[in-house]
């Protein structure tokens, strides 16, 4: 039986597709367990690659990847998009520092399958946290993906018209 113990847990307010949210994560050594609209799940996660991870929850497995400019973040699980902006970043980046490092290269990497419509940059460029790097075409739909944070473009690893996965790097930031 999954017990709700509040005296281990971190919470965290987000806007979750446009509402006022509290998530409640309670970790332990060999566990995570996620409060979230009144229902208590346990989570198993395993990184696959930059961005990319496997979950499972209360027994079911998803595939989730993880694109976040700033606050906001775009979350696909299982090809479903959901919009999240954190309320509260200085407590996220103390339970997870890592997600916000922004120091040496950081990826820009597709959230989900699709193909490149446009390039914004070319290796060499300087861009501005936030800025457009490249326009994706994913399920009928266009998205900008920007840069993480200020910097020059190192590498660009996809053409325009390519074909691409997800959680594949498109460009890095340094």
């Amino acid at each position: 039986m999954i017990r709700h113990n509040p005296s281990n847990k971190s919470r965290f307010e987000v806007l979750f597709e446009g509402k006022r949210e509290t998530i409640e994560v309670c970790r332990s050594d060999n566990r995570t367990q996620v409060f979230f609209r009144g229902q208590l799940r346990d989570v198993d996660t395993v990184e696959i690659s930059a961005n990319s991870f496997s979950l499972i929850i209360s027994g079911n497995s998803y595939d989730a990847v993880v694109v976040g400019v700033g606050c906001s973040f775009q979350v696909i699980v299982n090809g479903v998009l959901f919009e999240i902006s954190l309320l509260n970043p200085k407590k996220i980046r103390h339970f997870a520092p890592t997600l916000f490092d922004s120091t040496g290269p950081v990826p820009v990497v597709a959230a989900m399958p699709g193909k490149v419509v446009k390039l914004l940059v070319k290796a060499g460029d300087r861009v501005q946290e936030g800025q457009g790097v490249a326009v994706i075409e994913a399920m009928k739909m266009q998205n900008e993906l920007k840069s993480p944070k200020a910097g020059k473009i190192d590498k660009v690893n996809v053409t325009e018209n390519q074909t691409i996965n997800a959680g594949e790097t498109l460009v890095v930031v340094s």
